[in-house]
């Protein structure tokens, strides 16, 4: 089985295009979406130590 890498960039690229689309005002990074999936996790009471 391979593994389909893709370029650092890529993601980012992605995430600034919906950022735009959202409109969201604040600076989003990948970092930050990352706390923000870990979060609502935590809200809906999944233990994201064990995800």
């Amino acid at each position: 089985m391979c593994r389909h890498h893709i370029h650092c960039s890529a993601f980012r690229k992605k995430l600034r295009e919906a950022v735009q689309l959202a409109a969201i005002p604040k600076r989003v990074k990948a970092h930050t979406y990352r706390h923000s999936f870990a979060t609502e996790l935590l809200l809906q009471g999944t233990d994201c130590r064990v995800c």
